[in-house]
């Protein structure tokens, strides 16, 4: 359980760094930023270069939210969303972050980072939410 816990920690920050150098301009909502040409190029190449048979991981944008979803393609074991969370809340500076340099690239007044596991058949394992502090 501590290497998948460790895996997906290490998607997650080389997601958020990855947006934290993105810079694409101005667009009006999180979802028209996620989806435009830079910011798919920069997405694909990184969700292939951390390809992983255990798990399929996507990047959306709805509103003013940024959400990073992590799907396992096994169910997993019981106990695990405890130990995720943890993992979330030691790294929520990164998440803020993010969160943070949205402003910059998105006109919302309050970004929020969404990142979310879930398990093989959908449901949610454990979801937290990150703003610019």
């Amino acid at each position: 359980m501590k290497k998948v816990v460790s895996i997906l920690l290490t998607l997650c920050l080389a997601m958020g760094t990855m947006f934290l150098l993105t810079s694409c301009g101005k667009f009006d909502t999180v979802k028209e930023w996620v989806e435009s040409e830079d910011v798919q190029k920069e997405l694909n190449d990184t969700i292939a270069d951390l390809d992983d048979s255990s798990m399929k991981m996507e990047v959306l944008g709805e509103d003013d939210k940024l959400i990073y979803s992590y799907t396992f393609l096994e169910e997993v074991p019981d106990g695990i969303a405890e130990q995720l969370e943890s993992a979330l809340n030691e790294q929520a500076s990164t998440f803020e972050e993010v969160a943070a340099s949205l402003k910059e690239e998105v006109d919302v007044e309050n970004p929020i980072v969404v990142v979310e596991y879930l398990n093989s058949d959908g449901s949610e394992i454990c979801s937290q939410e990150f703003t610019a502090e």
